[in-house]
């Protein structure tokens, strides 16, 4: 919503009121394959790239690869997103708006990258998109350790021929919760949905801490560069699927965001990002993607 169909946050976040209403209001028999209709997410998600694409869209305008132009003002934003194919677990496929040189997917419609990134195993059934020998299907990455893809966003950085060799003012990571849910959703599901979706909402949270912590780690000497925000009471226990809860997500975060620890980060962020690429002390996107190390970095200069 972000990146690709440049949506303001406000925006975003009324599309996606308007779509978890629509997509999680109604469930499925509890023997069927997810929990919700992903038909419905379907329809949800196109109604969202035909109403902010230009007027008068063409195919390559809902699709998620986008024409480059450096000239552009504001500069077009790289986005990429994670899904899984289901039956590689251990590779990441990354949808990108952006060209690649090696190890790029087809192109695809931007409500197919949005449908695979959103195909979480108990909620949703997996999708099917067209590729070079065929049909592949995908499922959400948290299958796979991806609900929190830092490691992927580093990696990718420092793969990208436009980024290699450049200096990082910040990396911003934004978290869904750190609490661990201890209540499910209030429709009423057979006994063995229940307990998949408690376990794939426990799953979630431990996986993001843990990709957190690895990261963090490498950055204990790079301060003022790495910045992880994630409300940690509240938000933690609201399913994907209660979409009665936005007062209670909108009150949390605001709590979270008014901490002192956290208006001193948000502070240290924004210094962060003023910096310009002339500034010594900013590390290399190979570094921060523990690609090099700090002494190989100084045994080079």
């Amino acid at each position: 919503m972000l990146g690709r169909l440049r949506m303001s946050v406000e925006d975003a976040i009324e599309a996606y009121r308007t779509l978890s209403k629509t997509v999680f209001g109604d469930t499925k028999w509890w023997w069927q394959e997810g929990a919700f209709k992903a038909d419905n997410l379907e329809l949800a998600i196109k109604d969202v790239v035909n109403k902010y694409c230009p007027p008068k869209a063409d195919e390559s305008d809902v699709r998620m690869l986008e024409v480059q132009d450096i000239n552009q003002d504001p500069p077009q934003c790289c986005v990429f997103v994670c899904a899984v194919a289901r039956t590689t677990l251990d590779f990441t496929p990354r949808f990108r708006t952006y060209p690649v040189f090696d190890g790029a997917l087809d192109d695809c419609f931007i409500w197919e990258a949005a449908r695979a990134t959103t195909a979480a195993t108990t909620y949703f059934k997996p999708i099917s998109i067209k590729q070079k020998g065929g049909d592949i299907e995908y499922v959400d990455a948290g299958v796979n350790r991806r609900n929190n893809p830092i490691q992927e966003l580093l990696d990718e950085a420092a793969s990208y021929h436009h980024f290699r060799g450049r200096r990082v003012a910040a990396i911003i990571s934004i978290g869904t919760g750190r609490k661990p849910p201890k209540r499910l959703p209030k429709y009423e599901l057979h006994e063995v949905h229940r307990y998949k979706v408690a376990k794939t909402l426990q799953k979630i949270v431990t996986d993001c801490q843990e990709s957190h912590e690895v990261v963090s780690k490498r950055f204990r000497d790079m301060p003022g560069t790495y910045f992880r925000f994630n409300v940690t009471q509240g938000v933690g226990k609201v399913a994907l699927s209660e979409w009665e809860a936005f007062q209670t997500l909108q009150t949390d975060t605001t709590s979270y965001a008014m901490e002192n620890d956290t208006t001193v980060a948000i502070d240290q962020a924004v210094t962060a990002l003023s910096k310009t690429f002339k500034d010594h002390d900013m590390v290399t996107i190979e570094r921060a993607a523990g690609i090099v190390t700090a002494r190989r970095v100084a045994k080079h200069v």
